[in-house]
């Protein structure tokens, strides 16, 4: 790793998809300790129901989903490369065009997911 690449470890990596505000890059099993710091956030924990195991254990589980095809994991970029997240489609069927989705957003970000708000009739 050069100079330039510890200073912006997610700059040089491929974006999978870019939308205005954010881009996804593949996850990868180094990404291991960053999930590892999110999960372990309070919040978090008590949202996913478990509080985080070892991380060799999360970094084993990281190498088993890019070999697995039912399901597809990104982080979640701004713009200038920060990580703010996790995103997962997982259960994939491709046949039927469905998927069921995960996001973990990183504590920091004072972000929420709020539901759309219904259109009048």
């Amino acid at each position: 790793m050069n100079e330039d690449e510890a200073e912006a470890p997610y700059a040089a990596r491929e974006r999978f998809w870019r939308g205005e505000h954010v881009a996804f890059t593949p996850l990868e099993p180094d990404d291991a300790e960053l999930l590892q710091h999110w999960r372990a956030d309070p919040v978090a924990a008590q949202e996913i129901g478990i509080w985080p195991g070892p991380l060799h254990d999360l970094r084993e589980r990281l190498v088993s989903y890019v070999e697995d095809r039912t399901r597809d994991d990104f982080v979640v970029l701004l713009p200038d490369d920060t990580p703010i997240g996790h995103i997962a489609l997982t259960d994939e069927d491709f046949v039927d065009g469905t998927a069921e989705a995960y996001l973990l957003l990183a504590p920091s970000t004072g972000a929420r997911a709020t539901p759309p708000t219904p259109s009048p009739p």
